[in-house]
């Protein structure tokens, strides 16, 4: 079975949103019952407090901005076309994969 990364962002944003909601509707509909349980490894509690940590941060980093900003004022930001071409070429074939 494939798992793609939208699905587990999916999931993964299903447990981070309301981890507790879950776990309390399965305990009030099973109460005097077994119930099943899922424990999740370190490493996995891990990737999830790293997917949080990240979901937090800013996706632009404004002195990135700033810096090329400057450049293109002054002139001096160059577009090297081969590395561009290789970066179109590179997330093309990716989406074929």
């Amino acid at each position: 079975m494939n798992i793609s990364r939208s699905q587990l962002d999916g999931a993964i944003r299903t447990y981070l949103k309301n981890p507790g909601h879950t776990k309390n509707k399965a305990n009030e509909k099973a109460q005097g019952r077994y119930i099943d349980e899922v424990k999740l490894s370190e490493d996995a509690q891990e990737f999830t407090r790293m997917i949080k940590k990240v979901s937090q941060t800013d996706e632009v980093r404004m002195d990135k901005v700033a810096e090329l900003k400057a450049k293109i004022t002054t002139g001096t930001y160059n577009v090297d076309g081969a590395l561009v071409a290789e970066k179109i070429m590179e997330e093309y074939f990716a989406e074929l994969i």
